[in-house]
């Protein structure tokens, strides 16, 4: 979010995935058709909403706006009779989009805070001050879980209004509760009765079935349909399709725990002792951790073999930077740790599969972290040339520069570990030498590692590039990533490493 002293902040982005405006407008509006809002069917979890945030925050007006075609459709709402009752725009519960802040929030999928409309003339000339006398905005967006921005949940005052970041925790706290629970009833809607036509639908992780996973026997095409005796309506299929389906309950419960201790511990509804917040701030971090895990464990179930093409398009590399920062804020903050991305000079943008990206280097990043290494900075530096985009990845610490002492005792020998220079080419062969002799019970932390790089290296690969680990003892270490210059817009089938031996062999 970008920060401004003349009164308000606004997260701000640009369509860098490739999608114009229109296809961007047609995925929302299907994704509105799919979850049933255009009907209003799932819209009863945005009138909990908006009325418990009325209440809690004490603002006279909250309001859930969807994007619908150039409109902003008003599906739930307190107290918007306060902009005047014989309004067309609240008779209609429709803004046009040019004059509502939640287009701004939907624009940059990011919350938007106007403290004051009148400190920043681009809000003191818009309508919702002109017309209505609108000071003060807080709105955040209703991501759905694929991040598709749906439209804003947001409250708004007469008056100037300092918002604090409790304020705003609780309203993205409120957004993620509404989309998890209309994407959980749109499941289970669109399951009900169909079993058949949509069990296949969910899929089977490859990872997790292991030998009878999608992978060739000599990992070189990832894309042909599975041959495997084992039918989708088996046991052990069923069970793996319903892990979802069970961990999306427990993320729902799990975001409303993590909510009202926040709520609970900023004092909301009263004074706490210091040992009533060391308890709740325990619960909030603890929930955040599990959290956390659980979108790993959803994510991984999402790797199929059907969703292996590469979708190249011109990707702002800083923007990367700020996905990974975000995505391990709480891993870094609980070992004190900080993240710098930096970029060779003109360097801005370069042709990518944004997802595999992100995916290859935030894995690549939970390799490196290990307990014993905390107070230090998390380098990647970015640079290119004609041909090859190049990352590499450090960590800085207390104790010197390098990877942390234990992951080099998995991955290097001691012949390795004492030659002048190290760069060694990692392949799946050597990843899995690595986990061999480890014990998951008494080295499971060591084992947890290299499989998070081994992932690491499993999308690396799959945008046809290349990881190493260079370096010395005396110098440190650190990991050189690469990958060849590919033409945006193209959709690429590509050969993928055979995952299921090394898993095999870390049961």
């Amino acid at each position: 979010m970008l920060n401004n002293q003349q009164g308000y902040s606004l997260g701000l982005s640009c369509a860098l995935d490739g999608l114009s405006k229109r296809e961007k407008d047609a995925q929302r509006q299907n994704k509105l058709l799919e979850l049933g809002l255009l009907t209003n069917r799932n819209s009863t979890f945005f009138e909990e909403a908006t009325q418990t945030l009325a209440r809690n925050l004490g603002l006279p007006i909250c309001l859930v706006g969807l994007m619908v075609e150039d409109e902003i459709s008003i599906v739930s709402a307190v107290g918007i009779y306060r902009l005047g009752v014989g309004n067309p725009n609240v008779v209609s519960r429709r803004i046009s989009r040019n004059d509502a802040y939640c287009t701004l929030v939907v624009d940059s999928a990011m919350p938007l805070v106007v403290t004051d409309a009148l400190a920043e003339p681009f809000f003191a000339e818009g309508e919702l001050y002109q017309r209505y006398g609108i000071r003060s905005y807080l709105g955040t967006p209703l991501l759905t879980r694929d991040g598709v921005c749906l439209g804003a949940l947001a409250v708004l005052d007469f008056s100037p209004h300092d918002f604090t970041e409790s304020d705003v925790a609780l309203m993205n706290m409120t957004a993620r509760w509404c989309m998890g629970e209309i994407e959980h009833q749109a499941f289970l809607g669109a399951n009900q009765g169909q079993p058949d036509r949509n069990f296949n639908k969910v899929g089977l992780n490859p990872i997790a079935v292991g030998g009878n996973s999608a992978f060739s026997a000599n990992g070189n095409n990832l894309n042909k349909p599975q041959t495997s005796g084992r039918s989708a309506h088996s046991p052990e299929a069923v069970k793996l399709q319903l892990v979802p389906h069970y961990l999306i309950l427990t993320q729902r419960d799990l975001t409303a725990v993590i909510g009202m201790a926040s709520v609970l511990r900023d004092g909301v509804f009263g004074k706490l002792n210091d040992k009533q917040k060391q308890y709740l701030e325990i619960i909030h971090q603890s929930g955040q951790r599990v959290n956390q895990a659980i979108e790993e464990i959803i994510e991984l179930e999402q790797i199929k073999p059907v969703r292996q093409g590469l979708q190249i398009v011109n990707v702002n590399l800083a923007l990367l930077g700020e996905y990974w920062q975000d995505k391990m804020a709480a891993v870094l903050g609980q070992q004190r740790l900080a993240l710098k991305l930096s970029l060779e000079s003109g360097l801005k943008y370069w042709p990518l599969d944004k997802v595999k990206v992100r995916q290859g280097i935030y894995y690549l990043l939970l390799s490196l972290l290990d307990e014993g290494v905390t107070d230090g900075t998390l380098h990647i530096h970015t640079s290119a040339d004609q041909d090859y985009l190049h990352l590499t990845v450090w960590v800085d610490s207390p104790q010197g520069q390098g990877l942390p002492h234990v992951l080099l005792q998995d991955l290097l020998t001691e012949g390795e570990a004492n030659q002048a220079e190290v760069n060694i080419q990692l392949t799946l062969e050597y990843l899995a030498l690595k986990l061999q002799g480890h014990n998951q019970e008494s080295q499971g932390h060591h084992c947890r590692q290299i499989l998070a790089l081994t992932l690491s290296f499993y999308f690396i690969k799959s945008h046809q590039g290349q990881i190493a680990l260079q370096g010395n003892a005396q110098r440190g270490y650190r990991y050189w990533v690469q990958w060849p210059r590919m033409s945006p817009q193209a959709n690429i089938n590509h050969s993928q490493p055979n995952l299921s031996p090394l898993i095999n062999q870390s049961a």
